[in-house]
């Protein structure tokens, strides 16, 4: 009977006839089990806490919305020239190396029109505005920004615009919105030559808020409405003759 559980025990500890011990072979799911969720736990803490490490830091968002419509935008290279246009090709600008001395973004930003001061006073309109500014790698935006070298702001003006000013009915030229004067102002620019025909152009040496401003001969009158056709009828709907005349 004794040696019989001896012979037992043995089995399960060492094995008998080339077979592993019986605590092997019942462990051995256990411990495939085991392993299969350690290696799965080290993946999920790899993807968790490592790939995050790895990967490059998103972009940084500068905290800010303009209040207009439309940009075109640069890294400025402070070694090189910049020409930046926007994507409708109505403003650029051409800032020469050595102008701005640090690396951060050039932006135009076209106003909106019902944003633009004194939009129109008398027989002077102000057909297109842009914000002329820097931003910093934070976020920060500069608006008030001297310049080293004077920078070339152009504008393009519309093929009607320029077959007016051939004619001699309207003055085409760049202005400034002078902030610091009292009252706020619009300030006529000298003209600089551009780089393509039909170009309007300033020099200019600060950022601000500049436009492209129609000077016409005389004040702009509104349209005459068409008179309105007779009515052929011999006895007309009086409604119909009391009904006021559409306005364009």
């Amino acid at each position: 009977m004794f040696s019989r559980l001896l012979g037992q025990l043995r089995h399960i500890i060492f094995g008998d006839n080339g077979k592993p011990p019986l605590w092997k072979r019942a462990y051995f799911p256990y411990a495939v089990f085991l392993s299969g969720a350690a290696l799965l736990t080290v993946g999920v803490l790899f993807v968790l806490v490592v790939v995050p490490l790895l990967m490059p830091p998103p972009p940084i968002d500068p905290g800010y919305q303009f209040f207009s419509t439309g940009e075109a935008s640069s890294r400025i290279n402070p070694d090189d020239d910049l020409l930046l246009g926007t994507r409708d090709g109505r403003v650029a600008v051409y800032l020469p190396a050595g102008a701005y001395p640090f690396p951060h973004t050039l932006v135009i930003q076209a106003r909106r029109q019902e944003l633009i001061p004194s939009r129109v006073q008398g027989n002077v309109e102000r057909r297109h505005a842009i914000d002329l500014l820097v931003v910093q790698d934070g976020g920060d935006i500069l608006t008030a920004v001297n310049l080293a070298k004077p920078m070339l702001l152009c504008f393009s003006p519309s093929p009607d615009l320029v077959a007016t000013q051939k004619e001699g009915g309207i003055e085409l030229l760049v202005q400034r919105y002078d902030e610091d004067s009292a009252p706020a102002r619009w300030v006529d620019l000298p003209l600089s030559p551009g780089w393509q025909e039909s170009q309007v152009c300033s020099a200019i040496d600060h950022f601000s808020l500049f436009a492209l401003t129609v000077r016409w001969s005389a004040a702009p009158q509104p349209p005459t409405p068409a008179a309105k056709a007779p009515d052929l009828e011999p006895t007309p709907d009086p409604m119909e003759i009391y009904r006021p005349l559409d306005r364009p």
